[in-house]
């Protein structure tokens, strides 16, 4: 259970989902968990950013990669004493692509020229750092 309640319904689809698998094609459960994400509405990465009016606080540093705001549970990369201006999984997925770009390269990025099929760069950017946590990094990079 993670403090996200999104996410928790998200990875008990997903989870659900892939009980019913009988493949062994690991990229098929990475399928399984971005699918159940997506469909969970894991849409809105600022759900937790809006004050009791319903705006956003003035004073919040903007990612220089999605151009949304960064919040202090949202730490930035670190390198030695400064830190990037940017989600961590802004950073991420400037590195190694968008969701579209893991799951379907040529239909997304070739066909489509949109790598992150088709989402914000802040959601596909939380879509790959969840597709990393699940597949791994050596998966992910050798996919990429």
């Amino acid at each position: 259970m993670s403090d996200d309640p999104v996410m928790d319904v998200a990875m008990d689809a997903a989870t659900t989902q892939m009980a019913k698998m009988t493949t062994s094609n690991p990229w098929d459960y990475a399928r399984a968990i971005v699918t159940a994400l997506r469909s969970a509405r894991m849409i809105d990465p600022a759900r937790e950013r809006w004050q009791d009016d319903g705006s956003l606080p003035d004073d919040l540093p903007m990612c220089g990669l999605c151009d949304e705001p960064i919040t202090p549970s949202e730490p930035g990369p670190e390198f030695g004493s400064w830190t990037l201006k940017v989600h961590r999984e802004c950073a991420l997925r400037s590195g190694i692509g968008g969701i579209g770009h893991l799951i379907a390269h040529d239909y997304w990025c070739t066909q489509r020229k949109d790598p992150d099929a088709g989402l914000t760069y802040r959601q596909s950017a939380l879509l790959v750092d969840e597709f990393v946590a699940v597949v791994g990094v050596d998966a992910t990079v050798r996919r990429g």
